[in-house]
């Protein structure tokens, strides 16, 4: 875990994130893990009841909206029964232009559920393709990410519009 000597703090983590991104630029690091070059991309719950497969495909076809549809290597872990997220390998502008693509709900830079396994959590995505589905992987995951409320209020102040 960090200490407070190994902590550097950021101006632009409060200015406009599309401004001055660059891999010099200072981060706050509070978890282990959080290197700023994997990021938890958390996505709109789906309608209806897709597949596992289909949920994937949306999470590919969103990452392949900016990197082409190669840049599924990139994904590293997938959430497809309770959360609806993916992990990616991106750079920071990247993380950035995504938060503004269709269906993603938040993007943050993820960091190790075990940090002494160096296990980012979720279900294995490995070589393009997701490994067969375990329920292991959802209780690493916790109900943290979402919350049925959070995601019900949202969906009725934007239909509701002060």
């Amino acid at each position: 875990m960090s200490t407070e000597a190994d902590i550097t703090t950021s101006s632009s983590l409060n200015d406009d994130p599309q401004s001055n991104l660059n891999s010099s630029t200072p981060r706050l690091i509070l978890l282990d893990g959080c290197d700023y070059e994997h990021w938890l991309i958390l996505m709109e719950k789906p309608q209806g009841k897709p597949t596992r497969d289909e949920i994937i495909a949306t999470y590919i076809h969103t990452l392949s909206k900016l990197l082409g549809r190669k840049q599924r290597m990139k994904i590293y872990a997938v959430s497809t029964r309770y959360q609806f997220a993916f992990g990616a390998l991106i750079s920071d502008e990247v993380s950035y232009k995504i938060r503004e693509l269709p269906g993603v709900r938040r993007v943050f830079p993820d960091a190790y559920l075990d940090a002494d396994s160096k296990d980012y959590g979720g279900e294995p995505f490995i070589n393009g393709k997701a490994v067969p589905y375990d329920p292991k992987y959802d209780k690493k995951w916790g109900p943290w990410i979402y919350d049925e409320r959070d995601i019900e209020g949202e969906k009725e102040d934007t239909q509701n519009p002060e």
